[in-house]
């Protein structure tokens, strides 16, 4: 992956409770094969789209660490939990699928996680995403993502694919 330019090898703004890094630096395997993943589907496409990530293909090790992400554009923009595997709703003690973000997160938390969407928007490719889940009120327990973009047109994105080591 080129690098992306930024002031940093971290993205975050002082009260986020979540950290951004466009380089990857990855700490968990599945990590990095989930990008490997995303990258295989996407192909010569700059993007690859919902309908390319089919569950067949994805080693069965990795759907308990997966969520989808939908952007529903507005206005208001809203994003819903999709989809959110076992190992998360675990990990985090609910399950939020079909639920909107701004049902779940307060306003500090919810800004926090819009940045790490407005940064894969932007740059148009997958960012690594860490921290400690605080937004789920287990400030003991620390995760590390990858958040990666797929879109049906190569225009828009609307689906972010997610997968997350929660430990």
């Amino acid at each position: 992956m080129d690098s992306v330019q930024h002031p940093g090898a971290r993205i975050s703004d002082d009260w986020s409770p979540l950290q951004y890094d466009p380089d990857l630096n990855f700490e968990h395997d599945l990590l990095k094969d989930a990008y490997s993943l995303w990258q295989k589907l996407r192909g010569e496409r700059e993007l690859p789209s919902r309908g390319d990530l089919d569950p067949v293909q994805v080693p069965a090790a990795m759907l308990p660490h997966m969520q989808l992400l939908d952007i529903e554009p507005g206005p208001p923009i809203r994003y819903r939990w999709r989809l959110i595997g076992t190992h998360i709703t675990s990990a985090l003690g609910r399950d939020s699928t079909g639920k909107y973000w701004d049902q779940l997160y307060v306003d500090s938390t919810l800004q926090s996680f819009k940045r790490g969407v407005e940064l894969i928007q932007t740059y148009r490719r997958p960012i690594r995403c860490y921290g400690k889940s605080d937004f789920a009120q287990k400030h003991f327990q620390s995760f590390e993502a990858i958040e990666m973009p797929l879109s049906e047109d190569q225009n828009d994105i609307r689906t972010i694919w997610i997968v997350a080591v929660y430990s």
